[in-house]
């Protein structure tokens, strides 16, 4: 017996009450009703129950019959003289008739016959709505308490009332707030409704960044320019699957246009002042002591050399011809000639992007690596170059390709066979575009896991030695293999050297070490 049957509809019609059958199980009130286009139905929507908790309804009501301005005055003057009592109250009640300048006369009568049918649907089920004189009551109390409540308050109610959910809003207005002792949980809706009406927020104002990752540029909107908003942003865009790629030893970095770190606020806003807002999300080696459980000799290792000198586009990039005719060379007199290496090496010297893809799958397949049916005990693979920012490779018509595209065709996941042997990558770029101040490129290689990188970067096309790096590289090695010097300490002392000599202006060297032992060339023999 949940059906309430102490429910009485009113009839405008008959002027007389009939008891309502089939009606609500609780009542129903802020809801709202709308006449369809062709004025044969009402529907009414949506509404709250006795606790003021949203409910999902709606009921359909056919309009049979237009009614007579006649009727409706009786009908409005029987509803006033009811409420004559309340006479201070009454004028409230004329504020909730629909404003009907730009309706038909035919739709006025309907919209009064719905306003009239929810009143006394609302009023006889005691639900609390907008048009129950109690609840005016209540609006006027609450009106009294807001007015009570000085700006600065007013400012914080509205700011947590639009930056947190409606649960926590709640909870926290009246449990912790200093003006929530004399509210109650129904009282929330209506002080929601003060908040938007008298109290417009200042304007949000939004501070426009880029960032940059895996060459992919997204736009982002910050709320304050703060270090913490932008990290913020960051592990948002961040991809879940590219985040546990990264090891232990890593730790993410933010670079500027101008390849300065940022990790603080102050160089947040430096950034944007100079109008450098555009963000480049990088990983970079953690710097532990590490204690090496072991020595790796390589003494059969394949060399691949993979070298782009001729271009399409020249006054963007110029033709590397010292990559064709010295640093092939060097390479080739360290690892085949010195070190008798099998060393392997691009013949055309003008390659687009798939042919540098046809080039290197061939290597791979032309020397089974992925069986490894020579046994070789190393990978060296040598990538010489234009490059720009973001670790890429340009082809000779201008295509950028992606270093991590490169390395990631030896990767473990691509060749088990070489799981548990050195892989070396030597990157030798010119990056015309960067700032010379710029001292770190703080570089980062997501599919380099187990490798050996070292990275140089000619900041400039107008420097006179453009083959330094590899006569650094054939100098250091040729002199210091036989002695049992590691690769890393190689590399390091061709950094250092560098530095010293004072073209780190210009020249830029970085190691990345992802592999857990050092790693000793020794030359290969036939014994080998």
């Amino acid at each position: 017996n949940i059906i309430s049957s102490g429910v009485f509809k009113y009839s405008i019609r008959e002027n007389e009450w009939t008891i309502c059958y089939n009606t609500l199980p609780s009542p129903l009130g802020s809801c709202f009703a709308v006449l369809n286009e062709d004025n044969t139905y009402v529907h009414i929507i949506g509404g709250c129950n006795e606790e003021m908790d949203p409910v999902s309804t709606h009921m359909k009501i056919q309009v049979n019959e237009w009614l007579t301005k006649g009727i409706l005055k009786k009908a409005t003057d029987l509803y006033f003289e009811e409420e004559k009592k309340e006479e201070d109250q009454q004028k409230n009640v004329q504020h909730y008739f629909f404003c009907c300048r730009d309706i038909t006369n035919e739709k006025i009568y309907i919209y009064i016959y719905i306003y009239i049918y929810i009143f006394f649907f609302c009023k006889l089920t005691k639900s609390n709505t907008i048009i129950n004189y109690k609840f005016h009551g209540k609006v006027k109390g609450l009106e009294k308490w807001w007015n009570q409540i000085n700006q600065k308050g007013k400012a914080e109610i509205a700011t947590n009332f639009k930056t947190m959910s409606s649960e926590r809003f709640e909870a926290w207005l009246l449990l912790d707030s200093d003006w929530g002792y004399a509210l109650t949980k129904n009282d929330i809706n209506t002080i929601c409704l003060f908040i938007e009406a008298d109290t417009p927020l200042p304007k949000r104002i939004e501070f426009t960044a880029y960032l940059i990752f895996n060459n992919d540029k997204k736009m982002i909107k910050m709320g304050e320019l703060t270090f913490k908003e932008l990290l913020r942003h960051v592990y948002t865009i961040l991809d879940q699957t590219i985040s546990q790629e990264i090891d232990e030893n890593s730790k993410l970095q933010l670079v500027d246009m101008g390849n300065d770190i940022i990790e603080s606020d102050e160089a947040v806003k430096r950034a944007f002042e100079n109008y450098m807002s555009v963000f480049t999300i990088i990983w970079t080696q953690i710097q532990r002591p590490v204690t090496f459980e072991e020595t790796k000799i390589i003494k059969n290792p394949l060399v691949v050399m993979l070298v782009i000198s001729k271009y399409k586009y020249n006054r963007k990039w110029p033709n590397l011809q010292h990559s064709k005719d010295t640093d092939i060379n060097n390479f080739r007199h360290i690892f085949q000639q010195e070190l008798n290496y099998k060393f392997v090496c691009n013949t055309k010297t003008k390659m687009n992007k798939q042919d540098v893809h046809t080039f290197l799958n061939g290597v791979i397949f032309n020397y089974k690596l992925y069986q490894n049916t020579d046994n070789y005990d190393a990978l060296i693979l040598i990538i010489s170059g234009h490059g720009d920012k973001g670790n890429v490779l340009v082809s000779s018509n201008g295509e950028y390709i992606p270093i991590d595209e490169i390395t990631s065709l030896f990767s473990c996941n691509q060749m088990e066979s070489f799981r548990n042997y050195p892989k070396i990558c030597i990157i030798d770029v010119c990056c015309h575009n960067l700032p010379r101040s710029t001292n770190s490129l703080c570089f980062s290689l997501y599919n380099c896991n187990g490798f050996f990188v070292t990275r140089s970067t000619i900041k400039s096309y107008q420097i006179k030695k453009l083959p330094l790096f590899s006569e650094s590289v054939k100098e250091k090695v040729i002199s210091t293999y036989k002695t049992g010097y590691s690769l890393k300490q190689m590399f390091r002392e061709i950094q250092a050297s560098i530095k010293e000599n004072g073209n780190d202006e210009l020249h830029c060297v970085e190691n990345q070490d992802k592999a857990d032992y050092e790693i000793v060339l020794q030359k290969r023999t036939d014994d080998n």
